[in-house]
């Protein structure tokens, strides 16, 4: 009797400590074992994830490079249609250029407000100068000016402020049209001014002579 009650409880203690053994296998190998395996499993998956897209770019490798290729000398054929700079005749050769393709005479011009609109990440600048001349015009050919002062592709300008007089007698619109004219700092080389037509009427130093 003794003994199976001894027998009994080596049994109930094999028992016991084959549970706990079991419990601290589960807690110190299984488990974080587990936890690793469904790490690893989730990182393979965003790394096959990754793998296909570049997959992807590789099939695409030449169009990009062509489409980069492209973009880049759009970018610098926009660019090289701003000048380095912008002096007096260039303004005065820019009215000109506007007597030429509109007709309008320019009795009055001025310049200045000089403004940095943009810093550029080649180093580049867009800047802005701003020019008032005033005009004299029926309604249809103004409409006609705006739009040419707008959309003219050998000059970079934008219309900021228009004031407008109506001359009921004469039925003409009159006023002051203030343009900003662009360029682009930072440039090589030296800026070459416009150079207005010989027909220009201009001044001399002594009144006298």
């Amino acid at each position: 009797m003794k003994t199976s009650v001894v027998n009994w409880i080596l049994s109930l203690l094999l028992l016991v400590v084959g549970i706990l053994s079991l419990v601290i296998v589960y807690q110190q190998c299984y488990q974080p074992m587990a936890e690793e395996n469904e790490k690893l499993r989730s990182d393979i998956e965003l790394l096959e994830i990754s793998y296909a897209t570049q997959l992807g770019y590789k099939e695409k490798e030449n169009y990009h490079i062509a489409e980069a290729d492209r973009l880049g000398k759009e970018a610098n054929e926009t660019l090289s249609r701003y000048p380095k700079d912008l002096w007096e005749e260039d303004h005065i050769a820019f009215v000109d250029y506007i007597h030429e393709k509109t007709g309008m005479n320019v009795t009055s011009l001025n310049w200045g407000g000089v403004a940095e609109v943009k810093k550029l990440s080649n180093g580049m600048a867009l800047t802005a100068e701003s020019i008032t001349f005033n005009y004299n015009r029926s309604y249809a050919s103004l409409k006609d000016l705006i739009t040419f002062l707008v959309n003219d592709p050998e000059n970079q300008t934008s219309l900021t402020t228009l004031s407008i007089a109506y001359n009921a007698g004469q039925d003409a619109m009159s006023g002051t049209m203030y343009v900003n004219r662009f360029y682009l700092t930072g440039q090589s080389g030296a800026h070459t001014p416009a150079q207005p037509d010989d027909d220009i009427q201009t001044g001399q130093n002594n009144i006298l002579d």
